[in-house]
């Protein structure tokens, strides 16, 4: 209630993202670096895209839900500005489609939640979080996923 309200209360919410490719080139690298020691390792990977409520014509109720995309201290100060729904969706999309790229060019498994759940509260508490249907529904999506790409089978 605390973040939400300091998020309701911030002075500016801005529209446009700072440059974000050394943090794109920073994540890709990690997930690089995660491929490379399961294959290693002989480990089977599997990742997921990230899925959020954040979309550019969220309405009003949905956007009392919103908590994060802070900056600063922003949990803990008040006074803070705050990205708008819309790039904070446009930043995530990003993050996924590096995710997405580099799987298909790793032939590494990646199942696309992002893509195949609604940004709304049938499945989110607040930005980013399940509600009870939301885990429901990812699981079963991921589930369906295993059951037509069983372990150890070559993709």
């Amino acid at each position: 209630i605390k973040w939400r309200r300091h998020r309701q209360d911030a002075p500016v919410f801005r529209d446009r993202l700072p440059d974000l490719s050394g943090a794109l080139a920073e994540y890709s690298s990690n997930i690089e670096s995660i491929i490379d020691l399961c294959e290693n390792n002989g480990v089977r990977l599997i990742f997921a895209t990230q899925p959020t409520i954040w979309r550019k014509d969220l309405p009003e109720d949905l956007l009392k839900l919103l908590w994060l995309g802070g900056t600063g201290n922003f949990q803990k100060e008040t006074g803070k500005e705050y990205y708008a729904a819309g790039a904070l969706a446009d930043a995530m999309r990003m993050y996924n489609e590096a995710l997405l790229s580099i799987c298909e060019k790793r032939h590494v498994e990646c199942v696309d939640l992002a893509a195949l759940l609604p940004k709304d509260t049938s499945v989110f508490y607040d930005d980013c979080h399940f509600n009870e249907t939301g885990s429901e529904k990812a699981a079963e999506i991921i589930s369906q996923y295993m059951r037509r790409h069983r372990p150890f089978e070559k993709l």
